[in-house]
């Protein structure tokens, strides 16, 4: 794996796989992932970046789609909460089912009424 640390690009097209960046900066950049192979981005700092899938990622993503709108929302589910925290007891997302229809709720943690006002904006 390639290993590149403290670098700032600027309007570029970064290529992750088989690439490590540590504390790196990229600014207006093409960041790329064919999902071929591993990477890491170790406290680096990404402004106006777009991401491009290719490959074998965009069908990672696609298959997730299709799962998510496909009668196999729970599957969907399930990988994306791996994702953000590996252990089921941890993990903020939750599936919320009402009437045949799924939805995906980011559990924040018990929030105190009395700091909002009634249209749900902090309170002053």
């Amino acid at each position: 794996m390639n290993v590149t640390a403290q670098k700032t690009y600027r309007d570029e097209e970064i290529i992750l796989d088989y690439h490590k960046y540590v504390e790196c900066t990229f600014q207006d950049c093409t960041i790329v992932y064919h999902g071929d192979g591993p990477t890491a981005a170790d406290e680096c700092k990404f402004q106006d970046c777009r991401f491009d899938f290719r490959e074998s990622a965009s069908s990672t993503f696609n298959t997730l789609r299709s799962f998510l709108h496909g009668g196999l929302e729970e599957v969907a589910v399930d990988v994306l909460a791996s994702i953000v925290a590996p252990d089921e007891e941890t993990s903020p997302l939750r599936v919320l089912e009402q009437e045949g229809n799924a939805r995906l709720m980011l559990d924040l943690g018990r929030v105190d009424p009395n700091d909002f006002s009634g249209n749900g904006q902090p309170a002053p």
